[in-house]
C-alpha cells in the first residue's frame, strides 16, 4: 500500500513538472511574439510605403520627360493609340450570344478621320462568324454645317449605313453642358467654337422628346455654295448635352438607339470644350452607362477640371503618354511639372474605378512593364 502511494506521488510531481515546463516555454513565445509583431508590421508598411514612393517618382519622371507646348507625340496618342486594346475589350465584354449592342460616341467628328479609324477597328465580322461579333452603333457628332457635309461625303463613299439597323448615326448638332441653340464660330475646318448660347430659336426647345423631323433635319447636309475658310463666320447649331441627346434618340418614334444603352465610349475633341461635354454627361456617368471617356487636354486648369469632377462619379483618370497611362487626380496624383507647364496639348482617357474594363486597359498598355504591372491595384482601385 504504502508503495503504491508512493508511487502516485512520483507520477504527479513529474506531471507537474512537465506542466511548468510547458507553461514557462508558452509564456516566453508569447513575449517573443509580442517583441517581434510590431518590428514585422513596421517592416511591411515601410516597404509599401517605399514600392508608392518609387511609383509616385516614376509617374513624375514620365510627365516630366513627356509633358510640353510642342510634344506632338502626346498630342498624337488619342484613339489611334488606344483604339485597338478598346476592340479587344469590347469584345472580351461582349460574351455570350445574343451580343449586347454598345454605341461608340465621336463627339467633334470633323470631316470623319476618327470615323475611319473607329469603322477599321470596330468592323463587323460577316457571314457565318456575324452572330459573334460585337454589334456597335457609332454615333458620329459635328456642329459645323460645312464640315458636316464632307463628313457626309465621306460616309456615302465608305458604305457606312446610317438607320437604326445600321452601324453610324451622324448628326450636325453641338455638344455642351446645356441644351439650347448656341452660336458656332465656324471657320469650315476644325478650329470651330462654341461661343455663346440661347435657350430656343425660331419658337423651337430642344429636349428629350424629338420628332422624327427635327431628327431628319439634324442628319443632312444643309450648306450650300463654296465650301470656303471663313474665320468670322458665326451660326447657330441646335446644342445638346450627352444626358438629353440619349434620351431623344430613344425616344424617338423610330427609335435610333435601345432604351438603356450603354455607351462602349465617349471620344471628344471640340477645341477645348471638352470640359463642358462632359458636364452634360452626369447622368449617364453616375449610372455608369459610359465605360471610357477620351479628351483633349489644352491647359492643366481643364484636366484638373475634368480629373476632379470625374473622381467625383467614381471614375479613374489618366494622361496619355506613348507608353504609360499616367494617373492624374487633383490630390492623389498631380505633379508640380504640371503647374509649371500651363499649356501643352496632349489627351486624356477616364475608366470606371476598379472595373472589369479599366483593368483590361491599364494591363493591355502595360504588358510589357512589370513594374507597372506590380502597381494596379495602387492606380486601378
Amino acid at each position: 500500500m504504502a508503495q503504491n502511494v508512493l508511487f502516485f506521488r512520483l507520477i504527479l510531481a513529474t506531471a507537474i513538472s512537465i506542466c511548468m515546463i510547458i507553461f514557462v516555454w508558452t509564456q516566453k513565445q508569447l513575449i517573443v511574439s509580442l517583441t517581434t509583431a510590431p518590428s514585422e508590421c513596421n517592416s511591411s508598411t515601410d516597404d509599401a510605403k517605399t514600392r508608392m514612393n518609387d511609383l509616385r517618382d516614376y509617374y513624375k519622371q514620365q510627365v516630366e520627360e513627356h509633358v510640353s507646348f510642342n510634344n506632338w507625340d502626346m498630342g498624337c496618342s488619342d484613339l489611334g493609340l488606344l483604339g485597338s486594346y478598346f476592340r479587344a475589350i469590347l469584345d472580351r465584354l461582349n460574351t455570350g450570344v445574343p451580343k449586347k449592342l454598345r454605341l461608340l460616341f465621336d463627339v467633334g467628328a470633323n470631316n470623319g478621320q476618327d470615323a475611319e479609324t473607329i469603322m477599321a477597328l470596330f468592323h463587323k465580322q460577316v457571314g457565318m462568324c456575324q452572330p459573334y461579333s460585337s454589334p456597335f452603333t457609332v454615333v458620329s457628332i459635328e456642329p459645323s454645317p460645312q464640315v458636316f457635309c464632307e463628313l457626309q461625303e465621306l460616309a456615302v463613299k465608305k458604305g457606312w449605313k446610317a438607320s437604326n439597323k445600321g452601324e453610324m448615326i451622324r448628326l450636325n448638332v453641338g455638344m455642351s453642358q446645356e441644351t439650347g441653340f448656341l452660336r458656332f464660330l465656324d471657320p469650315g475646318n476644325e478650329g470651330g467654337k462654341l461661343i455663346g448660347s440661347v435657350k430656343s430659336s425660331n419658337n423651337q426647345t430642344l429636349g428629350p422628346f424629338m420628332t422624327q423631323d427635327q431628327f431628319r433635319n439634324i442628319t443632312q447636309c444643309k450648306h450650300t455654295g463654296n465650301r470656303t475658310i471663313d474665320h468670322n463666320r458665326v451660326t447657330m447649331v441646335p446644342t445638346y448635352t450627352m444626358d438629353t441627346l440619349v434620351l431623344a434618340l430613344e425616344n424617338l418614334v423610330h427609335p435610333m438607339v435601345p432604351k438603356g444603352s450603354e455607351i462602349f465610349f465617349l471620344k471628344i475633341d471640340t477645341e477645348g470644350h471638352d470640359k463642358f461635354v462632359i458636364r452634360g454627361a452626369r447622368n449617364m456617368l453616375a449610372q455608369k452607362r459610359i465605360i471610357f471617356v477620351l479628351f483633349e487636354v489644352w491647359t492643366n486648369a481643364s484636366i484638373r477640371e475634368i480629373a476632379s469632377f470625374m473622381d467625383e462619379l467614381n471614375y479613374a483618370c489618366f494622361i496619355i503618354s506613348p507608353k504609360v497611362l499616367i494617373p492624374v487626380h487633383p490630390k492623389n496624383w498631380w505633379y508640380d511639372h504640371l503647374d509649371n507647364e500651363l499649356h501643352w496639348w496632349g489627351n486624356g482617357v477616364c475608366g470606371i474605378r476598379d472595373s472589369s474594363s479599366l483593368s483590361m486597359l491599364f494591363r493591355m498598355f502595360h504588358s510589357d512593364n512589370d513594374f507597372l504591372l506590380q502597381a494596379h491595384d495602387s492606380v486601378v482601385k
